[in-house]
């Protein structure tokens, strides 16, 4: 009989795809921790306060703004090494097959009998592959995820010893297929970038999946702030109709448009603050030909003494701007010193 040598195969998720609890909490949220957790009626009681505030005195004290982002995102809050709460359990599918994760249970990391509470069940949702599984083989098939608030910086290494435990375990069968998704192509640059020699020896194929291996153009809106435009339109007619329920407090924001927009400009900038620019991996998501005009505004002096990460986050982007600036010249490289392909 012949050897299948088919080569393992890794997906690498996007930014969306890896689910996080509290710890002993059977409640899972994606990304921003949702329902009662992230916004309690005291939460949302206090932040109508705050707009009341922004309509009677025409500003509310951006330092009481951002401690109320730091209280309502402190489960995305990374600390100064970049790591996530001690309490959020990050679900990481880690370096095995996906018919082992069959058998372990999404909430408790333990066995599972119930297919429906698998971790696998949990993949299946967020990658659609198992018609692929049943063809490839879901023994020679890997998901490599991570926490959406991460460095990709550290990410990128991890990916190194990721690809390194699979090909141990399939010695035959060389070098492995990447299938990057969404933000997963911003890991892979990285990756690449970072670690060409390596992807090089043990690299054959890059399967892209609507990568933003150049980032995406509505996040670079968020960040710069373009969405104030529409605030008029969209979150007056409607957003706040859905976040305000008492029709006489409606009225009121309704018909003080600039305070409210100035308070929205204060979140704006207190959720890059407190949240955003703490870790390099949404600022993956800025397309190369907006770097010029955001890179001033996101690491201006000010925020550089006021934001204790942000020089860290800084050398980060930096790097990551290099190499989506060399993307082409890296793949070329790769393309024909080492074959490996590179399909989009």
């Amino acid at each position: 009989m012949q050897a299948d040598v088919r080569p393992p195969l890794i997906f690498i998720t996007g930014v969306g795809q890896t689910w996080s609890t509290l710890r002993g909490d059977a409640e899972r949220w994606n990304l921003f921790p949702h329902g009662k957790k992230a916004f309690p009626i005291a939460k949302k009681q206090r932040l109508f306060k705050l707009l009341l505030q922004a309509v009677r005195k025409g500003r509310v004290s951006q330092d009481l703004l951002e401690a109320e982002f730091r209280s309502l995102f402190r489960y995305c809050r990374v600390d100064r090494q970049g790591n996530l709460p001690a309490q959020v359990q990050v679900r990481l599918y880690g370096p095995r097959s996906l018919d082992t994760l069959s058998h372990i249970d999404f909430y408790t990391g333990e066995k599972t009998s119930d297919p429906q509470r698998s971790l696998l069940d949990r993949l299946l949702r967020d990658v659609p592959c198992r018609e692929l599984m049943d063809e490839y083989g879901a023994e020679r098939m890997f998901c490599f995820n991570y926490a959406p608030f991460t460095d990709l910086d550290r990410q990128a290494e991890n990916l190194c010893g990721f690809i390194d435990t699979v090909r141990r375990s399939f010695p035959d069968c060389g070098r492995v297929t990447l299938v990057p998704m969404s933000m997963g192509a911003s890991v892979t640059l990285l990756y690449l970038s970072a670690h060409t020699a390596h992807a090089a020896e043990n690299v054959g194929r890059v399967l892209s999946v609507v990568g933003a291996w150049d980032g995406s153009e509505a996040f670079a809106d968020v960040l710069e702030g373009a969405v104030c435009a529409d605030w008029d339109s969209a979150f007056f007619d409607q957003m706040l109709p859905e976040l305000v329920h008492n029709p006489v407090l409606l009225r009121l924001l309704r018909s003080n448009h600039a305070a409210v927009n100035r308070l929205l400009q204060q979140m704006h900038q207190a959720l890059l603050d407190t949240v955003l620019l703490r870790c390099g991996s949404f600022l993956a998501m800025v397309p190369y030909h907006r770097w010029e005009s955001l890179y001033g505004v996101l690491f201006d002096q000010q925020r550089m003494l006021r934001c204790d990460r942000l020089p860290l986050v800084q050398r980060q982007a930096d790097r990551y701007i290099a190499a989506q600036r060399d993307l082409r010249v890296c793949l070329a490289q790769l393309n024909g010193q080492a074959q490996t392909g590179f399909y989009f």
